[in-house]
């Protein structure tokens, strides 16, 4: 068994060796260090512990699964970080950093098909300061706010909107206009090319026709 030691508080999860090198090419080289005879334990303190949970859940089951309490927390939590959405956000920074691609496609359409517009609107800082530049969960946001703002609404919640995010809104605004885009005339389901527009797959790979969903633990937590 691997352990995991996650957040400040240093929360124990374990993930059978076999299981975890797999799933995760990220974490498979924090393991190098040890034999595998050895006992092989991996600090994670800036993770967060019910993100990890969720990861792990992933890693044995093919699913995305959150605890009772996480989906029931209300979206005006004082710290956007806290609410469901927030954790879908921060399943898939946590999925890119560990080398996961399959999860952040499998996170990416969760998120479009639950995240408001302004839950995503509250974590935009946190997004852009946890992301790269042209990365998919920026264009995600980007192309949700795009959408689904007016001027009155970029001026409203002002506030939450940084520099680099209100430029990469600029950008997708000038594209549109160049390339004839009205959207309120040719607007579509953001769900609609989520595959190529969201998802990261190997050059050559069948794109997915489905979206994934996620499942809600019967206990307190998966």
């Amino acid at each position: 068994m691997i352990s995991l030691r996650v957040g400040p508080d240093s929360v124990l999860l374990s993930v059978h060796r076999d299981v975890l090198l797999s799933a995760s090419p990220g974490l498979a080289k924090m393991c190098k260090p040890f034999r595998a005879t050895e006992d092989c334990i991996i600090f994670l303190l800036d993770q967060c512990p019910d993100t990890l949970r969720s990861l792990c859940y992933w890693m044995y089951h093919d699913e995305i699964c959150i605890s009772h309490a996480i989906e029931h927390r209300s979206s005006d939590h004082s710290d956007p970080e806290h609410t469901t959405t927030g954790l879908f956000v921060k399943l898939w920074i946590a999925s890119d950093k560990f080398s996961m691609p399959r999860l952040m496609n499998h996170t990416i359409d969760v998120l479009l098909s639950r995240a408001k517009t302004m839950d995503l609107v509250r974590l935009a800082r946190y997004i852009y300061s946890k992301t790269k530049r042209g990365s998919d969960l920026r264009k995600l946001l980007v192309k949700v706010v795009s959408s689904r703002f007016d001027a009155d609404d970029l001026d409203e919640y002002r506030d939450w909107i940084s520099e680099n995010f209100l430029l990469d809104l600029a950008k997708a605004a000038f594209l549109d206009r160049d390339q004839g885009f009205n959207r309120f005339r040719d607007r579509k389901p953001l769900q609609e090319g989520f595959c190529t527009n969201f998802h990261v797959h190997e050059k050559g790979a069948a794109r997915c026709e489905v979206m994934n969903g996620y499942i809600v633990a019967d206990e307190g937590r998966p």
